[in-house]
């Protein structure tokens, strides 16, 4: 098949039949103010709906690397694409607009308050903002730096507070911060911030055949969301061999019950905000990745919750404020480096439920129930070499560590511990081991 464009910027067109070749077109663009759905639907000629892209983009088979940047905000309908095909290497970036609020926020200090006093959460001391006027959702974007690879740089408001929970106008803390590309960064004084609020977008709901044509086993095709800000329901169901991300998003979890469904693929969540205003479930799918982001609530309420059901879950560098975790029945858990503030029982285990530590799971000063419980569970947990929870703060003995109702404190415990639980009776101990085969309870 042979294609040209009609003019510099319209669409691509099949010489055999006149008709737009979609899987060829490498930048789409909606813009619901300024946009024709007549047009081609470029950055320069955009579409002004979301319907009409579905519409265009229905039984495709995407050749190319493409982008479809979303200008303002795009509520039309959600992104639906149906019998699409992805051949080898292709993708699809969709872009939500950032809106800045604040700039030229001044980074004086940072102290770090993750385990023994590393890592995040950061606590930034600023000039240049009033924190108490700003967004609690805001994203802070490094935009100036001593170190070049930290500028573009992300991270979260956790909460309008200092480390010690009292609201400050020129102290706010803060989750892990992501590169542009994904890796780590860690804020510094003499970095400058800007905040910006998210485009708002209709959850996609991805329903996908055959995504991928490729060879086996290849993870080239991709399907990405970036700075957009989704409230509802996100569904993404393939039946082919793709990568899911969603990139640097906000997820809020509104009246309604939030759900994460993926059915038959990878979804990776990465340097993203959960609102948890109600409680956020994540469901099925075979992996869920979720790493630097932040799980957040305005309020105290025990109905907040992050709930993992029907899946295995990865989550990496997540800092909860307010939202206490559960990990369902048959469900899969595997942690590395957590930390809860102001959160009451932040981990909870239902029967037949795992949860495997290769990281820190920790409390922070100022928690209001500052320590690391799982509370009720039928499986097993595993936490080893320097890795079982740490609490900084609360009541020793009470507060660190609670499994089948009875509490133990690690002033004295040593590393390598892992539990089993009676499957009868998910409020009873069957097995707590250490080296040596010693048991927890008799240490701690």
């Amino acid at each position: 098949m042979t294609s040209l464009r009609r003019a510099p910027s319209g669409p691509l067109v099949d010489l055999a039949t006149g008709e737009q070749d979609a899987g060829l077109q490498t930048a789409w663009a909606i813009d619901p103010l300024t946009g024709d759905d007549g047009g081609p639907g470029t950055p320069a000629a955009p579409l002004r709906t979301m319907e009409e892209f579905n519409a265009r983009y229905q039984g495709v088979l995407v050749k190319v690397a493409s982008t479809l940047q979303l200008a303002g905000d795009v509520v039309d309908t959600a992104f639906m694409p149906q019998g699409v095909t992805f051949g080898f290497g292709a993708s699809l970036v969709v872009s939500g607009t950032r809106a800045a609020v604040t700039s030229d926020v001044a980074v004086t200090s940072v102290a770090q308050h993750g385990n023994l006093g590393s890592g995040f959460p950061f606590e930034l001391t600023t000039t240049g903002v009033d924190w108490l006027t700003q967004p609690p959702t805001a994203k802070l974007v490094v935009t100036s730096s001593a170190t070049a690879a930290s500028v573009g740089a992300f991270g979260w408001i956790l909460s309008l507070t200092d480390a010690l929970n009292v609201a400050s106008s020129s102290k706010v803390m803060v989750g892990q911060f992501t590169s542009t590309t994904g890796g780590l960064v860690t804020p510094q004084a003499g970095d400058v911030l800007g905040l910006d609020t998210l485009s708002p977008a209709l959850p996609p709901q991805v329903l996908i055949n055959a995504l991928h044509i490729g060879g086996p086993g290849s993870t080239s095709c991709s399907l990405t969301f970036r700075d957009l800000s989704f409230d509802g329901n996100l569904s993404q169901q393939y039946s082919g061999n793709v990568l899911s991300n969603v990139f640097g998003c906000e997820i809020v979890g509104g009246a309604n019950a939030q759900q994460v469904l993926r059915v038959n693929t990878t979804l990776f969540l990465t340097g993203c905000r959960f609102t948890a205003n109600n409680l956020m479930r994540f469901v099925g799918g075979p992996i869920c990745n979720i790493t630097n982001s932040v799980f957040a609530s305005a309020t105290t309420a025990l109905t907040n919750l992050a709930v993992f059901a029907g899946g295995a879950y990865f989550l990496s560098r997540c800092a909860f404020n307010n939202v206490p975790m559960r990990i369902n029945s048959k469900s899969n858990v595997s942690n590395s480096a957590l930390n809860f503030r102001n959160t009451k029982q932040p981990i909870g285990m239902d029967e037949f439920s795992s949860l495997y530590s290769t990281g820190i799971v920790a409390g922070s000063v100022g928690n209001t129930d500052s320590g690391s419980r799982i509370d009720r569970g039928s499986g097993w947990t595993w936490f080893g070499a320097a890795n079982k929870p740490t609490v900084l703060g609360g009541t020793p003995g009470t507060d660190d560590m609670r499994i089948g109702g009875t509490s133990l404190s690690y002033a004295t415990v040593g590393t390598g511990y892992y539990a089993l639980f009676n499957n009868a009776n998910p409020n009873t101990v069957l097995n707590l081991v250490g080296p040596g085969g010693g048991s927890w309870a008799a240490q701690g």
